[in-house]
């Protein structure tokens, strides 16, 4: 029942993104968390849109560019998707009270900063890879998958603070939308007046900027 589950959370997510691909002609695709580049990054690698997926965890990078191997349209890059230390101290200063159904990793919040700092806490040959990749005028899909502590910083301070064109130029899709990765991320752009766009079990969302 697993296995099927995740088949199903991967076939409606390239249902999207290759409708979005289709609609919107982008340039080139950005990732921020490719774990082992199994999951959404195979289904960027297919559309044959150049994509570029950033891990900040050296084996995982690995193992994530000896997968992907077969498709030249892909680049897995070993750093931070933000600078270290911004991303530490929004960890450890965030106390943002999310309604009960929004869900965790870990009930304690004293313990969730801890196992998110060590998440971003390893040895990696850059930083701020984000900013650096998205900030031109290219027609980019960026998927924003990083780290549950990451998630909103890497939204509100990489992707958001693009000016103008810049910004324009941008769709988003968003993972993980009832989690604390990107419950704010959302709730930002709908309250800002952008239409934010579900899936059917709310698993993940995407909008045109």
């Amino acid at each position: 029942m697993a296995y099927e589950t995740e088949l199903n959370k991967n076939r409606y997510f390239s249902i999207a993104v290759n409708w979005l691909c289709e609609h919107f002609e982008f340039e080139d695709i950005v990732e921020t968390g490719t774990f082992m580049g199994t999951g959404s990054t195979t289904v960027f690698a297919r559309t044959g849109i150049k994509t570029t997926t950033i891990e900040c965890n050296k084996q995982r990078a690995e193992v994530a560019t000896n997968n992907l191997s077969r498709y030249p349209n892909v680049t897995v890059v070993n750093g931070l998707s933000m600078d270290r230390k911004g991303s530490v101290e929004f960890i450890l200063q965030d106390d943002h009270e999310f309604p009960w159904s929004v869900k965790r990793d870990i009930s304690d919040h004293r313990q969730e900063r801890d196992f998110y700092t060590r998440e971003i806490n390893v040895e990696c040959p850059t930083e701020n890879v984000l900013p650096l990749l998205i900030s031109n005028d290219n027609n980019q899909l960026i998927f924003l998958d990083s780290a549950g502590g990451m998630g909103f910083y890497e939204f509100k301070e990489g992707l958001m603070q693009l000016q103008g064109d810049h910004l324009k130029q941008k769709t988003v899709i968003f993972d993980d939308v009832n989690h604390i990765k990107h419950y704010r991320s959302v709730k930002l752009l709908e309250d800002a007046g952008y239409c934010v766009n579900y899936d059917w079990d709310l698993r993940f969302a995407w909008c045109k900027l």
